[in-house]
């Protein structure tokens, strides 16, 4: 036993040089294994698995524990204080089972040993301790190498019973390890990675496993349409929810359909060339806009992404088509585009000038109405600064003012300024000036202008300012002469004084005489009017009560513009429209006592005030065309589908500037052989006399009734025609 001992002892020199060999070779396999760990795919690991297989097959033969009952084979999970260790095999009688059953170090050695198995390369030890699981004592002796960082074992135990021949034992083991160390250097250290290797392989199988499950739920929980399309057919392979329902089709429908076939006819080509280029040029990532056709025949604005997928040789096997709705977002540009082009007519077509300047004044956008203004051409404008066109006095107050508006208070009010023409003359411009504001909200550091051409104006005000300089001027030199003529001035100013009050009350006296004149005239008319009525109800000629009854309604016409006359607040016009108001209803009533109650009299009246020499020839006409409306346009012994009705209209054309008076009937229509402009009736002859004197023009429409219209020419009457109490001089 004392010899047993020292042997054990001493004998660990013997593994000097395979330990040192094996750490040479740990070296060179951990510069192997950086290398090999740069390769991650499943062929070269299915390779692995079978190099590993062959490498315990060669060390099976190299240890041959199948021949020798004795031998066992243990791997140590770590080397901590509670070793854990799985026998491969179990070489002496005992309960445990081969690869299930956990073989505890400190039931079966010493503390002592243990602290020396601990180490990271072992010699030969004896396990003494008669601790064996069934009770019986053996000597175990154990032989054992470190292995490589990373694997999942940290040691690799032999052991031997050596109850019976500890000497032969340990010269075979002695030549066993050397034997190890050759051949775990010729494979590489197969042997020793091929549980890393397999843990490796599991990771893989386990990623791919999971990356297969994520592009599932993606690929079927995807918001937008993704399909899988042959690269050498075209046709839809597989395709998720979203692109089922994007295109109204099942997934049964859509399969195996070429995707091309799915597009709009016109637009087949443009997709065809996109997939080809991106196959040829394996260029992933391009987008194309295209429109694809629902199974119900609606076309839908798409947007098409693609990428390739690799078989295992690397090449292309499938195309990845990402495929999203994007209608919305069209339709939202179109209407951009459209409300673009909307506000760039606006913009050609204004009379004012609409500029755009960036914050250093240089004209971004210019509007057609340049060259009428500034006689540039909008082209010219473009890339010129707000500087070269204005006058130098202007431009301090002009930078002040694009100061304002760009900044917090933001400036509200227009600026004058003066900018030269092309052509060397100075206009005046009136501008309003806004900063322009970005979709965001935010506001940007340009603006937009609208100028327009007020020279006309400035200078009418600079005439204004001259004449009340020269005016203070006067005033000036009265002043300095009522130091001298003090006296003399006071008594012509109080001259001036009684002559002006007197011509005030001239003034009033005479408005007063013509109040009380055209209230004569019209009493007077009424008067008249009563006679004619007295004489008609006296006669008992048809013809003359007729003649009576027209000349009557005449006066009356007459009578009713002096009435608006005296008690209108400006005796020089009438209001038209309460003047024809009040004839059509006189004429109405007039009407109704001689038995023409079943017509309507309709009206539909401008407000337009005229002036009195326009108002009288005019009232006379609709008193002429409205009284044969009622004469002859409805005969009592004729019956009419609808009421019949009398309109009467007067106002200003929608084109042009010209005014119309018409009156229509949908009565019987005047005969075909008459001819009004060479009528004998006397009031035909009136209403063209009266036409001729207002230089009008005369227009008859027989067609469901009569219609007949007098357009006045508006320039004779600029200085007649008033609109809301005020004089138009221009229209």
């Amino acid at each position: 036993m004392n010899l047993f001992r020292y042997i054990s002892k001493w004998s660990w020199l013997v593994l000097l040089p395979p330990v040192f060999f094996s750490a040479y070779c740990y070296y060179l396999i951990t510069e192997v294994n950086t290398l090999q760990e740069q390769v991650d795919n499943n062929v070269y690991t299915i390779t692995l698995l079978s190099s590993l297989e062959r490498s315990f097959e060669k060390f099976s033969e190299v240890w041959d524990y199948d021949n020798d009952p004795a031998g066992a084979l243990a791997y140590w999970d770590s080397l901590d204080a509670d070793f854990q260790k799985r026998m491969s095999r179990i070489p002496w009688n005992s309960p445990y089972t081969p690869g299930l059953d956990s073989f505890n170090v400190p039931i079966a050695a010493s503390k002592a040993d243990l602290d020396s198995l601990a180490r990271p390369l072992f010699a030969g030890n004896i396990l003494s301790e008669e601790n064996h699981k069934a009770g019986a004592f053996v000597q175990i002796h154990t032989h054992a190498a470190g292995l490589i960082r990373g694997a999942k074992f940290k040691a690799r135990i032999a052991l031997s019973d050596i109850s019976e021949n500890l000497q032969d034992n340990w010269n075979a083991l002695t030549a066993m390890i050397w034997l190890l160390c050759l051949v775990t250097f010729l494979f590489k250290f197969d042997l020793i990675w091929s549980h890393a290797k397999t843990n490796r392989l599991r990771e893989v199988e386990q990623a791919l496993t999971n990356s297969r499950d994520y592009f599932r739920r993606v690929f079927q929980q995807a918001g937008v349409g993704i399909c899988m399309i042959d690269v050498n057919s075209g046709a839809v392979v597989r395709a998720n929810p979203a692109f089922c329902e994007m295109l109204g089709y099942t997934e049964n429908e859509v399969a195996r359909k070429n995707f091309v076939d799915l597009s709009l006819p016109r637009e087949q080509k443009n997709l065809k060339a996109f997939f080809q280029e991106i196959i040829e040029g394996g260029q992933d990532g391009r987008r194309l806009e295209s429109r694809l056709i629902t199974y119900h025949g609606k076309v839908v604005w798409t947007s098409v992404s693609a990428a390739l997928l690799l078989d295992i040789h690397q090449k292309p096997e499938f195309c990845l088509a990402i495929v999203e709705d994007i209608s919305a977002r069209v339709s939202f540009q179109e209407a951009l585009q459209e409300s673009q082009e909307r506000y760039r007519m606006l913009a050609d077509t204004s009379s004012d000038m609409i500029t755009r300047h960036s914050q250093q004044g240089d004209f971004i956008y210019v509007s057609p109405a340049c060259q009428g203004i500034l006689g540039y051409d909008p082209h010219q404008m473009v890339a010129r600064n707000v500087r070269d066109i204005i006058h130098p006095d202007d431009l301090p107050d002009l930078l002040n003012y694009w100061r304002e508006v760009l900044g917090e208070e933001k400036k509200r009010t227009p600026f004058e300024f003066r900018a030269y023409r092309q052509d060397g003359q100075v206009v005046w411009l009136e501008a309003m000036a806004k900063q322009v504001t970005q979709p965001d909200g935010q506001n940007s550091r340009e603006t937009i202008a609208v100028s327009r051409d007020i020279t006309a104006r400035k200078e009418a005000e600079l005439a204004l300012a001259r004449a009340h300089e020269e005016l203070e001027s006067r005033v000036e030199e009265r002043t300095a002469r009522l130091e001298i003529l003090n006296r003399s001035l006071r008594e012509e100013i109080s001259q001036r004084i009684e002559a002006e009050e007197l011509l005030e009350k001239t003034l009033r006296e005479k408005e007063l005489l013509l109040r009380e004149i055209f209230h004569r005239v019209k009493n007077n008319m009424q008067v008249i009017s009563s006679l004619m009525q007295l004489q008609e109800e006296e006669s008992r000629d048809p013809v003359v009560r007729n003649t009576l009854k027209e000349s009557r309604d005449r006066l009356s016409a007459m009578a009713l513009l002096h009435e608006g006359l005296y008690q209108a607040k400006d005796l020089s016009t009438v209001d038209l429209g309460q003047y024809f108001g009040n004839l059509i209803r006189f004429l109405q009533n007039s009407y109704l006592l001689s038995g023409s109650d079943r017509v309507m009299l309709g009206s539909e009246i401008e407000p337009v005030n005229l002036k009195i020499d326009s108002a009288i020839p005019l009232g006379l006409v609709v008193n002429e065309l409205i009284a044969n409306a009622f004469k002859y346009a409805f005969p009592a012994d004729r019956s009419f589908p609808e009421r019949p009705e009398i309109f009467v209209r007067f106002g200003k054309e929608p084109l042009g500037d010209n005014y119309r008076l018409v009156v229509k009937d949908n009565g019987v229509g005047l005969p075909q052989n008459l001819d009004i402009r060479n009528a004998k009736s006397f009031g035909l002859k009136l209403v063209n006399l009266l036409a001729r004197q207002l230089n009008g023009t005369l227009a008859v429409t027989s067609e469901g009734g009569t219609e007949i219209s007098l357009t006045l020419p508006e320039s004779p009457y600029k200085e007649r025609v008033n609109y809301g109490g005020k004089e138009n001089s221009h229209r």
